[in-house]
């Protein structure tokens, strides 16, 4: 998300009718919708590394999960996952400290649209997770 940040003139999270690009600043998603408004773009992806200095080295990680996720696409480590960035759809962290703010609702959205071919991965690693649908396939204002 270092890219998208840069083109967006330093401004996190995107606002609606944004483009968020590759580290190749290649046009990626566009910003459709968004109920939320509070999104990070600054929190690294948790590894096991992280959780192994915090004393708890079995603790399921974002890297880990999205490396294990991604296997069938090339990826072999929870290292090449962890050097990137990740855009944390609903996560509050302010001062790179997670906080439960209320930010979000019970169905509240975001939606995209898809610019490029993309795999797309969930690495929740931990904390309270809520249910969450990926709907793919359609056209902007179809749904």
């Amino acid at each position: 998300m270092a890219y998208t940040r840069y083109h967006l003139n330093g401004t996190a999270p995107p606002a609606v009718g944004d483009t968020l690009v590759t580290n190749k600043s290649e046009p990626i998603f566009k910003l459709i919708h968004d109920d939320c408004h509070t999104h990070d773009m600054t929190f690294m992806a948790c590894n096991p590394a992280f959780y192994a200095e915090k004393g708890i080295p079995d603790h399921r990680s974002c890297a880990q999960n999205i490396a294990e996720a991604m296997q069938p696409w090339g990826m072999k480590s929870y290292l090449e996952a962890a050097s990137v960035d990740p855009f944390n759809i609903f996560q509050n962290t302010p001062d790179m400290t997670l906080k439960d703010l209320g930010c979000s609702r019970a169905g509240d959205f975001v939606e995209f649209e898809v610019l490029k071919d993309a795999v797309v991965g969930d690495g929740f690693g931990g904390g309270k997770a809520t249910d969450i649908a990926i709907v793919t396939g359609l056209k902007p204002g179809s749904a």
